[in-house]
Parts: structure tokens; C-alpha cells; sequence
């Protein structure tokens, strides 16, 4: 669990800057295989996992939600 959650972190920008200039860090392949390891960990509060999920939804290129 904690090896998910320190993989995300150090995916997600830490460059305000970059979101604002529709740079997204991660690929839709990407989101997606980090999606679902994170539906799979089992220890974790759903509350936490949500936030978790917005965050990578947040960070991914938006054409993979349309």
C-alpha cells in the first residue's frame, strides 16, 4: 500500500504552472494501470482512495475522459 501511494505522489506535478499550461503527466494507459492498482489495494479508507483517484484524474490528460 504504501509503495501505491509513494509511486503516485511522485507522479503528480508539483508545478502549479504546468497544470495551468494543460501539461498533464500522465498518459491515458498510465491513469488507467494506476486506477486500477488502486482499486486493488485493500487496506486502504475509500475516502482516501477517491481523493487519490481525483488527484490522478486531475493530472491526466483530459481526452482520456471523453
Amino acid at each position: 500500500m504504501r509503495f501505491i501511494i509513494i509511486f503516485i505522489s511522485l507522479l503528480l506535478p508539483l508545478d502549479t504552472d504546468a497544470i495551468a499550461s494543460d501539461h498533464h503527466v500522465l498518459t491515458c494507459e498510465e491513469f488507467e494501470y494506476l486506477s486500477e492498482g488502486l482499486e486493488e489495494v485493500e487496506d486502504l479508507e475509500q475516502s482516501i482512495k477517491v481523493e487519490l483517484l481525483g488527484e490522478l484524474i486531475n493530472a491526466t490528460d483530459p481526452k482520456c475522459f471523453s
